[in-house]
């Protein structure tokens, strides 16, 4: 009887790399989904199961992962209650329009948009009145906090002889306030001049939510698809400035199709 051919076994080690190798390219592959990077990535994560993972890992994960400073670390952490009180009180030794921006600034990622406008409101000496910048900042909290007549007083008197780059802007917030004072077909008609020439996702994010308000579902989703869909071709770059709107885009889908 012819002796029989032994089989080698696998090491333990072998099994533990093997899986750690596919516990990477799932995790690698769910973070492509979640985050809207490009598609074409689960192919070359799935074709090359270690270097591709790396690969990803190397070229899109790592680069955003810059690691924060001591002091940014310490900022976070006090909370947004405890950031607004030093910003205040800073204001209160210094009062100066950069302190009042500052200021402006967390009371509106706090959702507190009357404040952030009573600060700026407040700071407006002759040296600020007409600084386009400041205007424009001012009337962004105004209509956050749903005063669009007061809004619209102060976009009109926004020069931008010196920011001419706040242009389009500036004409994304008088849609806005023509959607707030009830123009709806002035509103559609200055998000749909806008579209072509923006750049950024903000007017067709406002543009969608209009569409939701005036029951035109099918068309919002499309503009939503059409959102997610131009974030996961593009780079690095506009992800990172873009993220919030393609996360708005993936919530409007979710809702609309809820509804």
């Amino acid at each position: 009887m012819p002796d029989e051919v032994s089989i080698p076994q696998a090491s333990p080690l072998f099994w533990i790399a093997a899986k750690v190798i596919i516990l990477l390219q799932v995790a690698m592959a769910v973070h492509v989904i979640r985050s809207g990077r490009p598609y074409w990535w689960l192919c070359i994560i799935f074709m090359f199961p270690l270097l591709g993972s790396l690969a990803y890992l190397y070229f899109e994960v790592l680069p955003e992962r810059r690691l924060p400073s001591f002091q940014e670390i310490v900022w976070k952490l006090k909370g947004s209650a405890r950031r607004i009180q030093m910003l205040s009180e800073e204001l209160d030794e210094i009062d100066t329009m950069n302190n009042r921006l500052r200021l402006a600034q967390e009371l509106s990622l706090a959702k507190r948009y009357d404040e952030a406008a009573k600060v700026l409101e407040e700071g407006m000496s002759a040296a600020h009145r007409d600084d386009a910048y400041v205007l424009y900042t001012y009337a962004e909290a105004l209509i956050n906090d749903g005063k669009f007549q007061q809004a619209a007083e102060v976009v009109n008197r926004m020069s931008l002889k010196e920011a001419k780059e706040l242009a389009s802007r500036k004409e994304l917030q008088m849609a806005r306030i023509c959607e707030g004072l009830g123009k709806l077909q002035e509103a559609e008609q200055r998000y749909q001049a806008l579209m072509p020439i923006y750049v950024g996702e903000a007017v067709r994010g406002y543009f969608a939510q209009f569409l939701v308000k005036t029951k035109r579902i099918p068309e919002a989703r499309e503009l939503w698809s059409d959102v997610k869909r131009k974030y996961r071709k593009s780079g690095k770059i506009w992800r990172k400035l873009e993220k919030p709107w393609y996360l708005a885009a993936k919530e409007g889908l979710k809702a609309t199709r809820a509804g």
